[in-house]
This record gives structure tokens, C-alpha cells and sequence, in this order.
């Protein structure tokens, strides 16, 4: 008998017998009626479930987009799990599996692609109502208080899963998503999943073998929420400077390299070296980047200081860390041509790789650039800083590319990374980078290819308005303070100069020449239906702004994006 993620014995059950719904027809209210019977509140939920043919179209591209760079659940027992609730021959569906596949459901709905609304017989708009109908479902049940979620395996992978799809989506408050978190967190307290592998609880197995893949989701989900906490310790957001887990005080092992085929429920389990390619290959290399991060926020001075370290060294070795990390990846997960050569075999053999790749190269240039970013500046007035300028822009570079990468027909056939504000971050982030370096050497010889990247990049920016509105507005909202701190500092120098030197000393200060012609790009934007004059000219007047502006000053624009809910409205 095939194992199935074990649920709450005693927990409330769904009625079995309630029409589903299509995918294309979810433009139903959620009932939030806290008055309505039990049943009642429970038939309408279940009725928002999928008929079952479309409930296995979305599972499978759940496994094909989300699953690869999630890695929680264990492919075979999420499978069994989807089609046995939704089939024919199903009975009632238990309250922490209805959990699960309103998670699954909403993530693949977020990752829509033209197949899957081809095969849904779909489009983007019911995507969206999809998406918000699967997501508003499964939160139902998670913040029911007349009916609260007993613990179980299901359960706690369920709302990691449904957490991680939040992260990713622009279309929720990121406050939202790190309550997801915490009630995951919490969960697992109460599963005292924190102690998983201490002493005790390995001797008490060695009396009554428990069941592996249980085990293995269990570190899975520990491990998910522990790489997340120390990634955005150190990620650029206002949720930087700090993390929660302390790796000491923590009994859970890592989970094994295996394969999901190979991972059974009783027997010694094989845990393979990272050189192997497994479907657990990139959980590990994300969390080893997420314990660089951590190791990094326990060196330098507290970032709440707002003060770089003082002893330059310090940052250059930590710089080592990341790039001996990237010199030190498997061979098949390096993007130098000759690597990607030797590991096109194994990329047939397991397509998710291209996207894993790019995906974890993402996630760690970012974080390079975030260590040099304070020296920057510096190293126009001090060559001793030299270094980091050249770091942050050869990894804003590479930042672009992967961006480019994702555009690929091949990528864009399994993931559309215009909907992940996290991507979106990163890349607006590298632009700046780039934008600022240009501003204050518009005379270098490469300042055309510089311009290049840059409009291209903003291009891009603009192309993801619809899918990332609330980032966008977010960082302008933020470009207009600051421009607006510029225009006082200007008018006071006005005050203070004579006539004669004030304006080459701020706007003439650069060459118009130095900019990419805005024009161009708004014209561009207008033919697809991007348009957009306020933000075109708001770009326009920050770049020409730049040489005026102070370190803090433009770094701010990513700043408390994720906290403020009127980015959301």
C-alpha cells in the first residue's frame, strides 16, 4: 500500500458529495458568514474544489513549476494524496488534506502558463479569481477559530506549502505570509518537530521504527522555514538584521539527498553526495546559502546601526565564503558554458535544473551585491574600496542576465517569473546598482553597454507593472520622497550659491548623454500596452537625480516595501 501523508485521526471530516467547480468559474465570494452551520461553511469550501481532471492538471503543474525550488513535499505521497480526494471513490475529505489541495491549487494557479489555460480551456483573468478563491480557501480553514487545525504531517506541509506560495505572490501582503510562517512554526513547536533527532527521540525509534517519509517531511518543512528565516536575515528587505532559529539549540537533521522515487517507508535510506542530482539538490545548495547569510549577519556590525563595517577585511572574507561557494557547486548547477556543456545530459534527463539554477544564482549574487552595496559609494572617493565596486556590478550583471534567462521559450514554458516580487526585487535592485555607477562615471568607455542593460532592465521592470503593482508602487512612492529631499537640498543651494555656479553644480553636474533616452523606452511601452508617463518621467528625473543623492538616499527606495499596506490597496 502506497503511504499517504498521515493525518489527524480525529478531526472533523468534509461532506463527500458536493459539486465541484471549474477552474474558468470561480467568481463566488468566499462565504465568511461566522454564523453559518458547520456544514454549510464546510459544503461551500469543498465546492470550490476543482472537478477531478482539472484537480490532477493542477496537481501535476504544481510538481513541475512550484515543487523543484520548494522541495518540501514528497512527490509521490502528494500525488496519491490529490487524486484520491478528488476521485469518484473517494469518501470525506479530511480537513487537513482539503488543506493541502487548496495550497497546491493556489500555487499552480499562480503559475499559470499559456499550456495550462489551454488545457483548462482557461484564461489569465480566471487565473487570477482562481488563484484568490484556492488561497482565501485554504487561509479559511488555516484561521478558523471555531475549528482549529489539529498538528499533523499534512497539516504543517500544507501551510509551509501555502506559505512559500504567499512569499511569491504579489497578489497577497507579505505580512501575510511571515503570519504563514509563524503559524507553521508554531505547529511544528507544538509537533516538537524542533526535537526531532534529539537522543530521546532516536532511541525511542530504534524501539518502534517510525515511518521515513513522515521523518523526511518533517526536516523537510524544519529546514524550509529555517533557510527562509536566515535568507531574509540578509536579503535587502526591512526584515533584514535579524533571524529567529539558533542553530545550537535545534535537534532536527538535515534531510537526506534522495530522490522522492527512492525515499521509501521503512528501510535504510541512502543519503547520496551533493554532487549527485536529486530532486532534493537544490533545497540543500538554498539552505547552505542560507547559512552563508546567517554566518554573515553574526560578523559584521548590526545593520540596525545603519553603519558599515569598519574593518574592511571582514567583509572580504565573507565575500570568499560566496564566491568559493559558487566556484564550489556541482558542475551541473554552474552557468559557465562549458559546465552547462558537460551537464546537458543530465538537464534532459531532469529539466527543473535550468530553473534551479538560474534560481539559486539569483539568490546569491543578490546577496553579494547587499554585502558590497555600502562601499559603493565609497570607492569613488576611496580606492581602497575599489574591490566592492567591481563585485556589485559584476554580480548586478550576472543579476540581469539570469533575469534575461528567464525569458528563455524553454524557461518561460514552466515558470513566469514577471509574477514573483522576490525576482522583481532583486532585479530593480541591480538596475539601481548599475544607475548609480553610470551617473557617476558617465565618461567610461563601456557607458553605452552600461545604458544598454539598464534601459533593458527597466524595460523588463515595466513589462511586470500588471503582475508586480504593488512592488512598483511601492519603490516609487519611495523615488518620490526621495526625490523630493533632493529638490530641498537643491533649492537650499540655491539660496546659499550664486546664480552663476548653482546650476552646474546639481543638474548639469552629469552630461544628459549619460542617460539612456527615457523617450524611447516610453514609446516602446506605449505600443504594448505599458504605458505608463508618471513613472517614465519619475525614472527619468531619479537618474539625472543620482549624483546628488547620499548613500542612505537611494538605497531607501527598496526600503519597507514588504510592511506598508497602502502598496497593497
Amino acid at each position: 500500500m502506497q503511504f499517504r501523508y498521515r493525518s489527524s485521526p480525529n478531526q472533523n471530516q468534509l461532506p463527500p458529495h458536493v459539486d465541484r467547480k471549474l477552474f474558468s468559474y470561480h467568481t463566488e465570494a468566499l462565504s465568511n458568514n461566522k454564523a453559518a452551520s458547520f456544514n454549510v461553511r464546510l459544503n461551500h469550501l469543498t465546492s470550490n474544489l476543482p472537478p477531478a481532471h482539472q484537480a490532477r492538471l493542477l496537481c501535476e503543474h504544481f510538481i513541475a513549476t512550484i515543487q523543484p525550488t520548494f522541495g518540501v513535499l514528497h512527490v509521490p505521497s502528494t500525488r496519491s494524496l490529490v487524486y484520491s480526494c478528488v476521485g469518484s471513490d473517494k469518501g470525506a475529505v479530511k480537513f487537513d488534506e482539503l488543506l493541502m489541495l487548496f495550497s497546491i491549487f493556489a500555487g499552480a494557479a499562480l503559475a499559470w502558463t499559456d499550456e495550462l489555460l489551454h488545457r483548462l480551456e482557461a484564461t489569465k483573468a480566471n487565473a487570477v479569481s482562481a488563484f484568490d478563491c484556492y488561497f482565501q480557501s485554504a487561509l479559511s480553514i488555516i484561521e478558523d477559530t471555531g475549528t482549529p487545525l489539529p498538528p499533523s504531517v499534512t497539516a504543517v506541509s500544507a501551510i509551509c506549502t501555502l506559505a512559500h506560495v504567499a512569499i511569491n505572490s504579489d497578489d497577497v501582503l507579505p505580512i501575510k505570509a511571515l503570519d504563514l510562517r509563524s503559524r507553521c512554526y508554531n505547529m511544528c513547536r507544538e509537533m516538537m518537530i524542533h526535537r526531532l533527532d534529539s537522543p530521546a527521540a532516536q532511541k525511542e525509534r530504534d524501539r518502534s521504527p517510525a515511518n521515513n517519509i513522515e521523518l523526511e517531511v518533517q526536516r523537510r518543512v524544519w529546514w524550509n522555514i529555517v533557510a527562509s528565516d536566515w535568507l531574509t536575515s540578509f536579503s535587502g528587505s526591512s526584515q533584514e538584521g535579524i533571524y529567529t532559529f539558533i542553530p545550537r539549540l535545534m535537534r532536527v537533521k538535515q534531510p537526506r539527498n534522495v530522490d522522492d522515487a527512492a525515499l521509501t517507508a521503512l528501510g535504510d535510506i541512502t543519503d547520496l553526495p551533493i554532487t549527485v542530482p536529486t530532486d532534493m539538490t537544490f533545497f540543500f545548495l538554498r539552505l547552505r546559502t542560507a547559512e552563508i547569510s546567517r554566518e554573515i549577519i553574526d560578523t559584521i556590525a548590526p545593520l540596525a546601526d545603519d553603519a558599515p563595517e569598519e574593518d574592511y577585511e571582514v567583509i572580504l572574507q565573507l565575500d570568499r565564503k560566496l564566491q568559493d561557494f559558487v566556484k564550489g557547486l556541482p558542475e551541473f548547477c554552474k552557468l559557465d558554458p562549458e559546465s552547462m556543456l558537460k551537464s546537458e545530459d543530465i538537464c534532459k534527463s531532469r529539466p527543473f535544473i535550468y530553473w534551479q539554477r538560474i534560481s539559486l544564482h539569483l539568490g546569491i549574487h543578490a546577496r553579494i551585491c547587499r554585502l558590497h552595496r555600502p562601499y559603493h559609494l565609497a570607492a569613488y572617493s576611496d580606492p581602497r574600496y575599489s574591490y566592492s565596486r567591481t563585485t556589485i556590478l559584476s554580480s548586478a550583471y550576472k543579476i540581469l542576465e539570469l533575469r534575461r534567462m528567464m525569458d528563455d521559450p524553454v524557461a518561460k514554458l514552466h515558470f513566469r517569473p514577471e509574477r514573483y516580487w522576490v525576482i522583481f526585487l532583486h532585479v530593480t535592485s541591480a538596475a539601481i546598482a548599475l544607475a548609480v555607477d553610470l551617473s557617476h562615471n558617465p565618461d567610461t568607455p563601456d557607458a553605452e553597454a552600461i545604458k544598454e542593460k539598464v534601459r533593458v532592465a527597466y524595460e523588463t521592470l515595466n513589462k511586470s507593472r500588471k503582475n508586480a503593482e504593488s512592488l512598483i508602487r511601492g519603490i516609487e512612492k519611495n523615488m518620490e520622497q526621495v526625490m523630493g529631499t533632493v529638490q530641498k537640498q537643491r533649492a537650499n543651494a540655491v539660496i546659499s550659491a550664486s546664480p552663476a555656479g548653482t546650476s552646474s553644480a546639481n543638474l548639469g553636474s552629469v552630461p544628459e548623454s549619460a542617460f539612456m533616452d527615457m523617450s524611447d523606452v516610453t514609446v516602446g511601452m506605449q505600443e504594448d500596452g505599458f504605458g505608463d508617463e508618471h513613472s517614465h518621467q519619475l525614472w527619468s528625473d531619479f537618474l539625472a537625480a543620482v549624483p546628488d543623492l547620499e548613500e542612505f538616499q537611494w538605497t531607501s527606495l527598496l526600503q519597507d516595501l514588504d510592511f506598508d499596506p497602502s502598496n497593497f490597496s
